[in-house]
């Protein structure tokens, strides 16, 4: 019995345990469905009246793996769910009514099979938080997950309501309407050899075994609550949903223990595929002792955060701003990366992949006229890259009916004599191979190079579409208008030769120089990215004919369909002005990630 036990109750328990920051933010009633039950699943010695508020932190044991704790989850959720992005993209067509069918769905199903409202059960369980961690013992899981209800008869009749319900599921009914031992007043009950359950105090615990509830839930926790000012706290703002994962510990047990997964993940910032993901300054961030997390809201929006402390954190490199941040900028970025690291650490690919790489390679190559790309091209690439969305004019150029935004990127170039010139004929080469591509399979219009200079100071060459006749419209494809510079400092590609003559004016000179060492820039950013919601919501507007008309054409919909999505989408990038992502130092030996998504005011 316990076997059948063990699959019909752990699974249904954990489901409707994890939907406790759920049902504490959507079910408003005070009276859950626990406390409306009578007969044997009510335990009349069960303690009513509010239960200790707050996340039992100080439950967490000092070493584990994996620490997780919630305060509040309902006033969390409540700010989450009151996010005005939120609500614009609940009312996008068709969102809003495929996303609260699969809500209802969901709570339907998980009402078939509890037999009550998961909601209310979840808000009494878990009203008041949470915490979870993960640990390895002896190189196996184990766990814990203790939640703390709001009051502590209707956290005790939740849980046994839960219990009973699925053991009448399994066939057993009856089965856990008591207790299986009461133990250093903690009652608990056994589901087999592989997860216990306790309560004690308004706390419900969910365990891999009797021995790690009751040391948890009894006299062990009550001294460790005794002396509760040292245990972790969660980093953040005050009510956000905190995490921390032992970097440390976890290359210890990845190191002497048998887990591939764990090994994997702890060396993914060294390998190649974790370079191209995170690049080296990112990556660096793994390197710490510990990674604290957090996630938060608030009324002016949305904040995910990590956070590392350790000698090895702070990459030491230097970031060159080549651009600065400009009023007009939809999209803006500076990123931190080492294509020469990058490519010489994709050797250790597999077979297929490195094959990959290198046929890659050598067609660059050609295009560069034969100059080796590791040993001539690579070294010459700087660390830092820029990224950049801007509304232009179109002066070189006819302005298309639908203007979508140029985008550029903007490399850092060391000792450039040797290549400036190669990297724009190569530039120029793929724009000739790209029509020979084009005229074989029939589509369109040729790109004319219309741009060709080359002086002691940079090479610069660009192309365009050829006019369109008189009375010919001008579709989206006169968006692009291709560009390529090299100077002494600087490469910049563009999709459009407007946006790189605005560059190649904002370049800094020789004697305006930004750089600095990362070690020396606490507090500014190492890497940045910035959207800037509201000025795209503005570009939309001003073009909102022609994109409902080209949404209609292209996607066989109704005018009236159409406008439905321009309106969602605005409404979308009106309720968030700013999407920013920031790359920081902390302190000499520390390092921060925040994104945030703000739904007011202006990127800072």
């Amino acid at each position: 019995m316990q076997s059948v036990l063990r699959s019909n109750i752990v699974g249904p328990g954990l489901a409707a345990l994890t939907l406790v920051a759920v049902g504490t933010a959507l079910e408003p009633s005070r009276a859950g469905a626990a406390g409306a039950s009578s007969g044997p699943l009510l335990s009349t010695q069960a303690p009513h009246g509010p239960a200790p508020g707050g996340a039992p932190l100080e439950l967490i044991p000092d070493r584990a793996l994996v620490k997780v704790a919630i305060d509040d989850p309902a006033g969390f959720l409540d700010r989450l769910a009151g996010q005005p992005a939120v609500t614009a993209l609940a009312a996008l067509p068709g969102n809003s009514v495929q996303a609260l069918g699969r809500v209802r769905a969901a709570l339907a199903e998980a009402e078939s099979e509890l037999g009550l409202p998961p909601l209310a059960l979840a808000r009494d369980l878990g009203g008041a938080g949470g915490v979870f961690w993960l640990d390895l013992k002896n190189l196996k899981p184990d766990y814990g997950l203790v939640l703390r209800g709001s009051d502590n008869g209707a956290s005790r009749a939740a849980l046994e309501v839960l219990l009973a319900r699925a053991a009448e599921r399994a066939g057993f009914p009856g089965a856990f309407d008591a207790p299986t031992a009461h133990r250093v007043g903690v009652d608990l009950w056994e589901l087999g050899d592989d997860a216990a359950v306790g309560w004690r105090d308004g706390m419900a615990m969910l365990a891999k075994d009797s021995d790690a509830v009751l040391a948890t839930l009894g006299g062990a926790a009550a001294r460790q609550r005794e002396r509760s000012r040292g245990h972790w706290t969660p980093a953040g703002p005050t009510g956000a949903l905190g995490a921390q994962f032992d970097l440390e510990r976890a290359r210890l047990l990845a190191e002497f223990g048998d887990d591939d997964g764990l090994r994997d993940l702890v060396r993914l910032p060294d390998k190649p595929e974790g370079q191209l993901i995170f690049g080296p300054s990112l990556s660096t961030i793994a390197r710490g002792d510990v990674l604290d997390a957090w996630l938060t809201a608030d009324p002016n929006g949305v904040e995910l955060g990590l956070a590392s402390t350790g000698p090895d954190v702070v990459p030491p490199t230097s970031i060159d701003l080549a651009i600065e941040p400009g009023p007009t900028d939809l999209l803006f970025a500076t990123l931190h990366r080492e294509p020469g690291v990058l490519v010489d650490g994709t050797l250790e690919l597999d077979d297929e992949a490195s094959a990959s790489l290198a046929k890659g390679l050598s067609q660059f190559e050609l295009l560069m006229g034969g100059l080796d790309l590791r040993r001539d091209v690579l070294p010459r690439l700087g660390p830092t890259v820029q990224l950049i969305a801007r509304e232009i004019p179109f002066r070189s150029g006819p302005a298309p009916e639908l203007r979508l935004p140029a985008l550029a990127l903007v490399m850092e170039l060391n000792d450039s004599d040797l290549v400036r010139e190669p990297l724009v004929a190569a530039f120029q080469n793929a724009i000739v191979l790209s029509n020979v591509d084009r005229a074989q399979k029939g589509e369109g219009r040729p790109f004319l190079l219309r741009r060709a200079e080359v002086d002691e100071t940079h090479a610069l060459t660009a192309a365009h579409y050829s006019r369109p006749a008189p009375g010919e419209p001008i579709d989206m494809v006169y968006n692009a208008a291709p560009a390529c510079a090299a100077t002494a400092k600087w490469l910049i590609l563009a999709s459009h030769e407007d946006l790189l003559n605005d560059l190649m004016d904002e370049l800094p000179t020789a004697r305006d120089n930004r750089a600095q060492p990362v070690a020396d820039r606490i507090g500014p950013s190492i890497e940045r990215l910035v959207v800037d919601g509201s000025r795209a919501a503005a570009l939309i507007e001003a073009q909102r004919d022609a994109i409902e008309l080209a949404i209609s054409l292209r996607r066989g919909l109704s005018e009236a369909r159409a406008r439905e999505l321009v309106d969602g989408v605005l409404a979308l990038l009106a309720a968030q002005s700013h999407l920013s992502l920031e790359l920081s130092a902390t302190g000499p030996d520390g390092l921060a990630l925040v994104v945030r998504l703000d739904s007011g005011g202006t990127a800072e």
